[in-house]
């Protein structure tokens, strides 16, 4: 008896944790890192989103232009602009859908300028309006059609319009 008493003794001043306490320990690790990489995740797929849109913004307004310039005539049936360089993804979409669902649509001003909006914009759009406008004035760079956007997009109710020159 003398003898399990002192192996009972050792084993209880001996530090160390519990198989339970490590497992409790790395739980808590990981769920606070998915609650973190959601949280990454999430923002980068909303700021994706934003730039989208602005790079489809900016295709219809580019289509347009073309559309202006070849017929004399601007188009506001999304689908039409499709034979003016607008990307089939976008012109053969039955809604003309952009990332949250909303539609994107033209209408031609009286003032040699021409509108695109898109709808269903989320609220909350914080830095994400400058990455959709950044995205719009890149676009405008690439195709040699400038930024003519740059400082004429409002946001209101939920859309998102600019206004581009016709040329």
């Amino acid at each position: 008896m003398k003898n399990f008493k002192f192996i009972r003794k050792n084993k209880r001043k001996q530090g160390g944790y519990t198989m339970l306490e490590l497992l409790l320990v790395i739980g808590i690790i990981i769920a606070l890192t998915s609650v973190m990489i959601y949280a990454l995740l999430s923002r980068a797929n909303k700021q994706s989103a934003f730039t989208q849109a602005g790079a489809q913004v900016a295709q219809i307004a580019n289509s347009e232009r073309n559309a202006i310039s070849t017929s004399g005539q601007g188009f506001t049936d999304i689908k039409k602009l499709g034979q003016y360089g607008l990307s089939q993804d976008i012109a053969n979409n039955s809604d003309h859908s952009n990332p949250w669902g909303g539609s994107y649509t033209t209408a031609d001003n009286s003032d040699g300028t021409f509108t695109v909006t898109a709808s269903n914009i989320p609220s909350d759009l914080g830095d994400n309006y400058q990455r959709f406008i950044h995205q719009i004035s890149l676009i405008g760079e690439q195709t040699g059609s400038g930024s003519q956007a740059q400082g004429k997009c409002t946001a209101a109710n939920g859309d998102i319009s600019c206004i581009f020159d016709n040329a």
